[in-house]
Parts: C-alpha cells; structure tokens; sequence
C-alpha cells in the first residue's frame, strides 16, 4: 500500500493512545493539594466531592472556570456543559476529542483539559472511583476494530508493567513534576506499544484491516475490494490467500471459494452441462443435447432447482463475456453441438459458471430516504428543523453555514446540475408523504373507518413523534426515522391485509396521515441572486464537485449516509470479479442480473373473499369483475398460471395479461393463456409480484 495509507494508519494508532484516560488516585491527591494551597476546602471523606472525579465525569467544580462555546446548531452562544452538548448534538459531534474545535477550546483554557474531556467523554464517577490506578478508563471504541478482541486488554497489560518497573511513587514526595513527567514518558511510548501489538496479532483473526489489506494487496491487488467484502470474507483471504493460488485450479478451492464468498453473502450460483437426451432414438441417429442447470450452492437453492436449456440459449448467455463471442455463434453453436452428439459421453461438464441475482428488493412499503428530503424541504421550510449546518464547498473551498431551509435550496439547485440542468429560478417543491409534527386527534382520522380494523394502530398512531423545534441533523433524523417507523407498519399492514375491506381502511388511515404540502422555498425567485446573497460560488463546479457537494450537503443536514453502495449488484461484480481472478483460468463466472428493469407495485397481495364476483372462462379466455375499495392501478403483465383456487400474475412471457384497478371500485382481470383448468370463483388471490417494461 501507499505511503499514504501508512501514515493514515501510524496516526490511527497516536489518536487511540491520546484517547486514552487512566485512573490516578497521586493526580487526584496532587490536585487536592493545589487546591488547598489555594484556599479551597476539600473533602477527604467524599472523593466523589474531588474534583479530579468531578471533572472526569464531565461536572464543573467550584474552582473551574465557565467555558463558552457558540453553538453550531442555532449559532447561538451557550455554555459547555454535559446538558447543553446533549440537546446541541451537531455542535457535540464538532467537539469530539481531538478535533479542530476541541483543540481550539482547549488553548482557551489550557488548565481545564481533563474538564473538557470529561464533557466530551464522561467517566462514571463510581467506575472511575472503583478502579485501581493505571487502570483504562475510556478510550475511542471507533480505533478499535470489532475483531480487535484482545487489543484493549494487552494494551491494559502494558501499561501496568511499564509504570510497575519505570514509576516510583515516592519520587512525587520529593519531586513536584516527577508524575507528570513520568505519565509523559508512558504516553510518549503507548503509540508504539500499540503498532508493536498489531504486529504481534498480524496473521490472525485478530489482525487490524492495515495489515490484512496491505497483505491483500500484495496478492493480485485484491485491496480494491475493500469497500465490498465483509470483514469476515476479507480475514478469509487474509489466511488462506496463499493456498488458494498454489491450488487454484482445483475443484476442493473452487468449492471453497464459492462457500465463503458467494454463499457466505448469499448470491446462487450455477454450473452448466452437456447431456444426451436419447427419446428421439432409434428414430434418429443422433441424441438431442439438453444444457442442464444446477445449483452449486445447496444451502441457498435446492438441489433440486434444475433447468433444462437449449445450446442456443447458452450460446447468448456467454455471447457478451468477450468482445469477439458473437462472431458465428450461429456456426460454432451447431459445431460444439455435433461434436456433443457424437461423444461417447453422455455428460460433459461446461466451464460455465452463472452467478445469478434476482433484484427483488422485497417492497419497502414506505422509502425512507424520501421521507428524509420531503420532511427536511417541509419542516425547515416551516420553521421547525431551525437549526444550521455548516459546509465545505468542494469547488472553493469556502466555509459555509447556513439553515438548513437554505441548504436544501442548494441542494436542489446541485441536483440540478448534475442532471444537466441549471436552473434560473427556484422552483417550488411538491411533498407526498409529509406527517405534521403536532399531537393528532385519533378519532378524527378514523372518522367514517371500521374500528375492527384500525383500532389495534391507535397506540402506534399515537407514538408519532411531535416537536415544535428540531435544532440539528441527528434530531432531525430520529424523527423521521420515528415517523417512518408507524406510516411504514401501517402501510404494511395494509399491503398484507387478507380482507379487501381491511386493506382499504388501512390504507385510507395511511393516507390521511401523510399528507400532501406545495413549499415556496424562498422568497428570493432567482437563483443567481439567492447565490449572491448567500455568497455561494458555485458557477463553474464541475459534475464530479456537484455530486460531492450534494452527498456533503444530504449527510449533515439530514443526518443520513449518501456515499454508501452496498446494491446486489455492487456486491456481485465484486466477487464474481473475484472468483475469476482465483480460480482456474478456462472457467467462465458469468454475473446475470434479473428484474433490474422491473419495479414493484406497493399493493402486491390481496385476497378477495366475501365478495361476490363473477366470471367466465374457457380455454383460451377468462374474465373476472370484483368490487374493491380504495385502490388504483394499471398495468400490463406477464402470463397466468391458474392452480385450483388461485390466479398468479408473474412476469414470464409470451402470454399476455391485463389487470387494471381503479376509484370506480370495479377492478377487471383478464388474461389469455394456453390452459385455464378449472378454477373456483369462490377464492381467488391474486399475487402481483413485479411488473418488467420491454
């Protein structure tokens, strides 16, 4: 790895030593000591009433100074305290140990560090009491890595033995800054006690990611996955990376491979052959040849999930692998199958591999991201999100703070951009899912509902959060995510509601909770003068600054992670991309993708029962009318397969079938396919599972 990334490391491990806070009961004597030269009186009865605990425990005593700070979340001036960085969480986060911020208090009060610390970082005053000497008392859990099991304690280890055989307690009788110089001394060396410790664990479960990456990255530059292998995948290659190109073309480490990387996160994978299929004999010569598909990982899909294929279709599944696959795929398709024909085996094993899959994305019934930009454009535009966030403009590099109701104005605009777009005014902005954040009247919105059915959401109901004020991104998120929590277990409840009338009263519940805001965003009409006034310069930003400065712009003022991919389809090119580069090289993993073109319909079960229908079929038609409540949808589908009981829309064609739902409470199926059989009007479900557009 780079030089870079070393350093990036080195100092990883200096941060972790300064986090460090270790008990001292001489600290707490020598303070004692200053104090009552000073005239304070101390208690020596009650070492709670000290103020070494007191300060490690983030209280103020009666000698220290006030500090100030200006909040970041209204920009107003409050003091720092324990309280005020509980309710000013933005300006708290700005204030973590060792930050920009914090070092910049801590030179205006140089005296009050461990004050500081202890209201970033408080100790339990009974922990802190309880303890031995030298003993951790906190420490950056976040430089800690999860597999790092041993790391805090070996790091507790080697600070007692080093203080055992260096410190003399007696010298601090004699010798006013002999503690001070000998806590010195131990820190000075904690930051390579901690490298020495890492080194030791390099090679095994416990290793930190510097050294199993840099180890990844010397074998096949495997380190540019990082971003998509788990720690336990990563730490699988970290041990057995050397044994796996020494046997790479054998089938015990294919097998191995396709345990801890595909099955381990879940993705099937396929394995195609060659068979004679010998019922069109003795009338011809020559057996027809099936390409069979079976599953190599039996633990995700049966092992009886077994498909049958024509060369023809296995030809267009490698057409696209190389560049040159396509040229006389016609010819070369009949050549393979002739000289499959006329071997004497009937089975040959293909190198091909497929890694399917199926995109899914089981329904959310409610998307919690746009629940984040719709309640952030809505309650900063009405005054409750109040607070402020401050930015780095990528393309400037300028320094901004600004309301969140601005930041989204900027937003907007950077959106904009990045699609191509510049826009000249500021438009407004047209919320769906917006839930008012006042105390709600249950009973009015159930009005005219059957109470059979609502009745169990009340208490849900009620739990929707209120506020009137909402002064950072992290209060602003567990609100949403508060809200997200009921409308989303309603609506879902509806999705699966058995009855008609059931589904129709949940739904309508839904929908007069979440109501629908048109937000003038500014007063200001153009965009040219609002970034004037607000002196942002983004005239010239390039695509790649705009889509950077919209991530930075999303994550803190709604508090929510823009920079994250971790899609199937991310996590299957990666380790298909793995696969290829480990195993042997005439085997061919081939990613397929399905329902990436689909989309789903929110309303995706119903049941319909106690209603009369009625209809007719034959052979080759069948057409149904059914009474339905509060439901509108139209679309084309796939082909229907009827079984007793049940119709099933899926999305396999030729056949072609029709379901249309709309507010005239009729709703009509019908559909044209090979064979109907019988069916019974009496029940019949219907499962829209997905919809794909050619």
């Amino acid at each position: 790895m780079s030089d870079s990334t070393y350093d990036l490391y080195r100092q990883s491990c200096i941060n972790l030593a300064r986090s460090i806070i270790l008990k001292s009961s001489e600290v707490a004597a020598a303070i004692n000591a200053e104090l009552t030269l000073y005239g304070v009186d101390v208690d020596e009865t009650d070492p709670s009433t000290w103020k070494y605990y007191l300060n490690l425990n983030g209280q103020y005593h009666s000698f220290d100074t006030p500090m100030t700070v200006t909040s970041l979340d209204t920009l107003e001036v409050i003091a720092f305290t324990r309280e005020s960085l509980e309710i000013h969480r933005s300006t708290a986060k700005a204030y973590t140990f060792n930050s920009e911020a914090y070092l910049s208090l801590l030179a205006r009060y140089p005296e009050q560090e461990t004050l500081i610390r202890g209201i970033v970082n408080p100790v339990d005053i009974d922990v802190a009491l309880s303890a031995a000497d030298w003993d951790i008392l906190h420490y950056n859990d976040d430089l800690v890595e999860a597999n790092e099991a041993d790391l805090v304690n070996r790091i507790q280890t080697w600070i007692r033995r080093h203080m055992l055989r260096w410190h003399i307690n007696d010298y601090t009788i004699s010798d006013d800054l002999y503690l001070a110089a000998a806590m010195g001394v131990m820190y000075s060396h904690l930051p390579n006690a901690i490298v020495n410790i890492r080194l030791d664990n390099a090679k095994t479960y416990k290793a930190h990611s510097y050294h199993v990456w840099t180890y990844l990255a010397s074998r096949g530059g495997l380190s540019g996955f990082r971003d998509t292998l788990s720690t336990a995948q990563a730490l699988f290659l970290y041990r057995n990376i050397r044994y796996i190109y020494k046997n790479s073309g054998k089938t015990s480490t294919f097998k191995l491979l396709i345990e801890n990387l595909l099955t381990q996160r879940g993705l099937p994978l396929y394995a195609y052959d060659l068979r004679h299929r010998t019922d069109s004999l003795p009338d011809s010569i020559r057996p027809e040849i099936d390409v069979i598909r079976y599953p190599l990982n039996d633990s995700l899909v049966s092992a009886d999930a077994i498909q049958i294929y024509t060369p023809d279709e296995l030809t267009q599944l490698v057409q696209d692998f190389a560049s040159d696959n396509g040229l006389n795929a016609e010819e070369l398709t009949d050549e393979w199958v002739l000289k499959m024909q006329r071997s004497g085996r009937d089975r040959v094993l293909t190198k091909v591999v497929e890694s399917v899959v199926e995109i899914n994305d089981s329904f959310e019934a409610v998307n919690l991201s746009q629940l984040l930009l719709e309640h952030w454009a809505y309650l900063s535009n009405t005054g409750v999100y109040s607070g402020n966030v401050t930015l780095v403009n990528p393309h400037s590099g300028n320094i901004l703070q600004i309301s969140a109701a601005d930041a989204f104005i900027l937003y907007l605009y950077l959106f904009n951009r990045t699609l191509g777009v510049t826009l000249d005014t500021i438009p407004t902005f047209t919320t769906l899912l917006t839930v008012e954040p006042v105390l709600q009247d249950w009973d009015t919105f159930i009005e005219g509902l059957n109470p059979k059915y609502v009745e169990p959401y009340r208490s849900m109901f009620l739990s929707l959060p209120t506020t009137s004020n909402i002064i950072n991104a992290e209060g602003f998120f567990e609100h949403v995510q508060a809200v997200y929590n009921v409308i989303a277990s309603i609506l879902t409840a509806s999705n699966m509601a058995s009855k008609l009338e059931e589904k129709a009263d949940l739904r309508i519940l839904f929908n007069r909770i979440t109501q629908s805001k048109e937000l003038t965003l500014s007063n200001i009409s153009s965009y040219d003068q609002w970034l004037f006034v607000n002196d942002i310069d983004v005239e010239d930003i390039s695509l790649t600054d705009a889509q950077a400065f919209m991530d930075v712009i999303l994550e803190t003022s709604t508090g929510s992670d823009a920079s994250t991919d971790t899609t199937a389809e991310s996590i299957q090119a990666a380790l298909v991309s793995i696969l290829n580069q480990l195993t042997s090289y005439d085997i061919n993993v081939v990613p397929t993708l399905l329902g990436q073109n689909a989309f789903s319909v929110d309303t995706n079960r119903f049941k319909i029962s106690e209603l009369d229908i009625s209809g007719s079929h034959n052979d080759g038609d069948y057409h149904s009318t059914m009474r339905i409540k509060d439901a509108s949808m139209r679309t084309d589908m796939g082909r229907l397969d009827s079984q007793a009981a049940v119709l099933r829309l899926n999305d396999v064609s030729p056949s072609y079938a029709q379901f249309s739902l709309n507010q005239l409470d009729t709703a009509s199926l019908h559909t044209q396919a090979r064979t109907l059989g019988s069916i019974r009007i009496a029940n019949v479900e219907v499962a829209v599972k997905e919809i794909t557009h050619d």
